[in-house]
């Protein structure tokens, strides 16, 4: 198992895009969590620990981001990421699988539409 640490990333993460300002969940998703991916890690730890607030457009990217570019399946993300917290930021882990689940529903909607 690989650990990501956010706070590595960064201490205050910023918004959706990089066009946006710094530390975006752009540049956490293409800098971070997409090599991490490559890197044969069975499974990839994300601590979330030491971050006081995310922005919802960070966590929407960044994640759920995966799904929407075909980098990853929703269900490959649920066995392939665990996520560590604590009880002041289990909120944000729970906005995340939200938006991963979104994500497949409309991948699917958009593929049964076609």
């Amino acid at each position: 198992m690989q650990t990501i640490r956010v706070r590595d990333f960064s201490r205050f993460p910023g918004g959706r895009f990089k066009r946006f300002g710094t530390h975006s969940g752009e540049e956490f998703r293409d800098s971070v969590l997409r090599p991490a991916l490559g890197g044969g890690a069975d499974q990839l730890e994300v601590d979330l620990t030491d971050i006081f607030t995310f922005q919802p457009s960070f966590l929407d990217e960044a994640f759920a981001g995966l799904i929407k570019l075909g980098v990853i399946s929703a269900s490959d993300f649920k066995r392939k990421f665990v996520f560590k917290y604590n009880m002041a930021n289990k909120p944000y882990v729970e906005m995340i699988m939200r938006y991963v689940n979104e994500a497949a529903a409309s991948k699917s909607d958009a593929s049964k539409a076609n």
